[in-house]
């Protein structure tokens, strides 16, 4: 099940994260109630939870771009989001749902969801979810990604790439930095290895040249061409919450205790993958 208070904090709506496919989702949360009848956006709604993909001109397969929860007192959302036993019902709505300003910034407030801006109709927290308020009323929450209006992407250089060797150097440095009680070091140098993997495996995959050095544009190719699993996409998601907390100096998340040992498997992974020794 899902909870208003964890997709605040981490931008998780229980199994479902941003770049999963249509199948991906329908394979986790069952038949949408309803379908849109374009298929790029494609929307599925699951009671509440809309949910829009897109398909680039590169992609083969749609992939989730935004998560919206319609948060209206009385929305008239029914279905399987609204089923205990859907993976997304969500079991905390009734704490939040019709909720004033006031009330829900003292409710996030206290499930301790760190905010990164505020104005008067909108609140956005470090996860990128925004809430959205209408008449004082908590109206939507939503999730979605950006896409870089800043001009064509940094191409991968393989020249300045680092070697295997230096990336397992970053995974024995932040094994030491945790090993001390830096546990913040430990995920920013940890993460800035995982980067280091997803160019590499990149290169790989035959995407020299054509490839953003941006995470979150070389995740989204990766997962769009298979190459990344459904479960690595959340892993991967999940991390970056993580790191994005510590990197900008905001309150920090607490990983749970296997996430550091699963990113250094998954880097070991796509080493391997990537065919480098």
């Amino acid at each position: 099940m899902a909870k208003i208070q964890t997709f605040l904090k981490s931008g998780e709506l229980g199994p479902i994260v941003l770049s999963s496919s249509p199948n991906d989702v329908m394979a986790e949360c069952g038949s949408p109630d309803e379908t849109s009848r374009k298929m790029n956006p494609l929307i599925l709604r699951y009671g509440e939870v809309q949910l829009t993909f897109l398909r680039t001109p590169t992609a083969k397969t749609p992939r989730l771009h935004e998560i919206q929860i319609s948060m209206k007192p009385h929305s008239g959302g029914v279905g399987r989001s609204n089923s205990s036993t859907s993976p997304i019902f969500l079991e905390d709505m009734g704490l939040w749902r019709g909720a004033t300003r006031s009330e829900f910034m003292a409710l996030a407030r206290k499930s301790g969801c760190p905010l990164v801006g505020e104005g008067h109709s909108q609140v956005q927290f470090a996860s990128g979810v925004t809430a959205s308020f209408e008449n004082g009323t908590l109206e939507t929450l939503r999730l979605s990604k950006k896409e870089s209006t800043q001009g064509p992407p940094q191409k991968i250089l393989d020249e300045r790439e680092p070697t295997p060797e230096q990336i397992r150097d970053m995974l024995e440095e932040s094994h030491k930095a945790d090993s001390v009680g830096a546990r913040r070091a430990a995920m920013l140098i940890l993460w800035a290895a995982l980067e280091a993997v997803l160019r590499r495996a990149a290169l790989s995959h035959g995407n020299t040249g054509r490839s953003s050095v941006a995470p979150h544009s070389l995740i989204r190719e990766l997962a769009a061409s298979g190459y990344l699993s459904h479960s690595q996409m959340r892993l991967l998601e999940e991390a970056r919450q993580v790191r994005m907390a510590d990197a900008h100096g905001l309150a920090p998340i607490p990983p749970r205790p296997m996430l550091m040992q699963e990113l250094v498997d998954l880097v070991h992974n796509l080493l391997s993958r990537a065919k480098v020794h």
